[in-house]
């Protein structure tokens, strides 16, 4: 009889342009910059959402580094 074990591994996976953006607000607040904003239109506004999504899961699982939005605009047809 064989037994086999799985083993489960999440890993977090990010597109770079949102590392980019990220490292950005992180680069912004280090300066001192007591409110952000995010502006995206077409592809942008998706990316916009991603980061947001994305730091929303930082904040509520305590994991990295989550700085806070204070407001996001997005234009897109697939948002709207």
């Amino acid at each position: 009889m064989l037994t086999f074990q799985r083993h489960v591994v999440r890993r977090q996976i990010t597109a770079a342009a949102i590392n980019d953006v990220l490292q950005d607000v992180g680069w912004l607040h280090e300066q001192g910059a007591s409110s952000v904003s995010l502006y995206g239109d077409s592809s942008g506004a998706t990316q916009v959402v991603q980061t947001l999504l994305l730091l929303a899961h930082r904040k509520n699982t305590g994991q990295g580094f989550a700085p806070n939005i204070t407001s996001a605009v997005t234009f897109s047809a697939w948002l709207d």
